[in-house]
């Protein structure tokens, strides 16, 4: 994390960056690489299914996805998530935010 830190503020030599970056699965960005793989495994399931209702004991492979779909629904009751977020959960077919 001290090497994300110094990568966010620029204060990172650019040998430094090249070698972190050259270790496969390497991201200065591990939170929003982990939301990309659970949105990639949101869309298997909806591609599969017809659907976007995913039932919380749900895997999709070694994501837990319906946990995670769970928790955003949380998340926006309490107003916790940002705009860009909202639409794109809206954008999937027969989204919905009361699922129980």
């Amino acid at each position: 994390s001290r090497f994300r830190t110094k990568y966010n503020k620029g204060n990172m030599d650019a040998q430094i960056i090249n070698r972190f970056e050259s270790y496969t699965g390497w991201t200065w960005d591990p939170l929003e690489t982990r939301i990309e793989s659970n949105f990639l495994a949101l869309d298997v399931f909806v591609q599969r299914e017809g659907h976007c209702v995913v039932p919380k004991d749900h895997q999709e492979g070694e994501i837990n996805l319906g946990a995670w779909v769970s928790r955003i629904r949380v998340s926006h009751r309490k107003d916790q998530l940002d705009s860009a977020l909202i639409e794109r959960f809206e954008s999937y077919p027969g989204w919905t935010w009361n699922f129980k």
